[in-house]
């Protein structure tokens, strides 16, 4: 069953986005309502207390909004049966999504009851009223695939991609094919089932640059043709060529590799073994040779900027161009530095993008601003809640892992013979406390609670020596 409108135009921005989700029994979710962030979404919890539930939520309903731009129909991922919550006898989900200044909404819903029709508990859900205007997703598809058909492909397509945890295929491949399909409508292959695949890349890699070096070879002969052999003319166009020319969908994702690694530089591919090779601060350098976070994130980043190539081929920069990501434990392979930056830079390559991210990384948190987190707890009776934290931009990894995920910085047995410590020098019982700091400076030399005991026990000696004297 599905429910499809468009509401009033209250939402001014071009950018598209998602605006809320409202899940019902769907797995471990009874009810929820999220509210997006036009920019950074950041779902954190434990494991099993629904980030991945979220996203898979996600992928059923865009799904639909997929296969509509491709082929008209509306098809594409189901509930299952096995989604739908314990004890439940139905699951729905349902999504807004806003685009220049219109709003629009659609659902899905799997019942284990044969028929649910006029269901009060389904039409609250799904807001039936009456006094509505009811117009169907396919309005807004229909749309694009019409400027799709105008404009021979010339035109721009948002972006719809759901990378998850088994996102990155590492292996670098012996071969390619030369005859994959990479029109328009391509960005869509796979979109919603997303592997940051070499092999795809290397063949859109390859077949740009093929493309790249012939327009290169044949602006030089014109150049040649249009000037005098062997003049400054000659020599000076020729340069101008060789400084300035790029494939723009090429360049598109060699500044995008740029952003992110800025000690690489000159990709291009090389035969007999296929193999992408880059410079290293000015060294060339294998990019199978890199380190698996290196590769995971050229991977990543590589697979949103070729596809967004494809998706504008008329913007001046298409890492401009729109689109809804999503992203499963993003901070998957990547060092605690790497997913420091990794956030703001997304959001400063990719601008017009929505990312809908999971993560379990405290360094990931404490770069992204409060407005942006979803907390997804279970309460004390069991049930998923969402919640959200005061602040977290610029807090430290301790706080964070205390204040918005619920973990202890210390481990517990750690902070049990901390908190002895301190009882002990409290009961001046100093010479237990001296030994007990000698033991906690065998693993923890940095502590620095053991610097605060020291003090506190050389004013308390400092307090009984003046005492003796008196």
């Amino acid at each position: 069953m599905n429910d499809e409108r468009r509401l009033s135009p209250i939402y001014p921005e071009d950018k598209m986005k998602l605006e809320t989700l409202q899940i019902t029994n769907f797995r471990g979710i009874h009810s929820m309502n999220i509210p997006f962030h036009s920019k950074m979404n950041v779902l954190v919890g434990v494991n099993g207390a629904g980030k991945s539930t979220v996203l898979d939520a996600l992928a059923i309903l865009l799904s639909r909004f997929v296969t509509l731009i491709r082929n008209g129909r509306n098809s594409g991922k189901d509930i299952a049966a096995a989604d739908i919550s314990a004890g439940r006898e139905f699951s729905a989900l349902r999504l807004q999504l806003s685009e220049k200044n219109q709003l629009y909404a659609w659902g899905v819903m799997k019942s284990l009851v044969k028929s649910r029709k006029n269901d009060p508990r389904i039409d609250a859900i799904f807001q039936r009223s009456g006094n509505e205007e009811f117009q169907s997703i396919r309005a807004l598809t229909a749309s694009l695939r019409e400027s799709v058909e105008e404009t021979s492909e010339l035109c721009s397509i948002p972006v719809v991609i759901y990378y998850q945890t088994n996102r990155i295929a590492l292996n670098f491949p012996r071969f390619v094919h030369t005859d994959r399909d990479f029109s328009l409508m391509s960005v869509y292959s796979d979109a919603l089932s997303c592997r940051a695949d070499y092999r795809v890349l290397l063949e859109w890699f390859r077949e740009r640059e093929s493309i790249e070096n012939r327009e290169f070879r044949r602006l030089v002969l014109e150049a040649q043709e249009s000037t005098h052999p062997g003049t400054d003319e000659e020599t000076s166009e020729t340069r101008k060529i060789v400084e300035e020319y790029r494939d723009k969908k090429l360049q598109t994702l060699r500044n995008a590799w740029r952003a992110f690694m800025p000690d690489l530089s000159w990709f291009t591919i090389r035969e007999n073994p296929l193999r992408l090779e880059a410079r290293k601060n000015g060294v060339p350098f294998r990019i199978d040779q890199l380190s698996d976070g290196e590769k995971s994130l050229l991977a990543l980043v590589g697979d949103i900027a070729r596809r967004l190539a494809i998706a504008n081929p008329t913007m001046a920069n298409p890492l401009e161009g729109k689109g809804i990501i999503l992203v499963d434990e993003i901070d998957l392979h990547f060092h605690p530095r790497r997913q420091r930056t990794l956030i703001p830079q997304l959001q400063e390559v990719f601008p017009n993008c929505q990312f809908i991210v999971a993560t379990h990384s405290p360094q990931i948190l404490g770069h992204v601003h409060a407005e942006s987190i979803f907390m997804l707890v279970e309460n004390e009776e069991g049930v998923v809640e969402l919640r959200r934290p005061e602040e977290s931009y610029g807090m430290t990894t301790n706080e964070i892992l205390e204040d918005i995920m619920d973990v202890p910085s210390r481990d517990p047995d750690e902070e049990g013979k901390l908190l002895r410590l301190f009882e002990l020098i409290e009961r001046k019982k100093l010479a237990e406390a001296k030994a007990l700091i000698e033991e906690i400076r065998n693993y923890r030399r940095s502590e620095p609670k053991l610097l605060a005991a020291d003090a506190r026990i050389q004013s308390i000696e400092s307090r009984m020596e003046k005492k003796a004297e008196e």
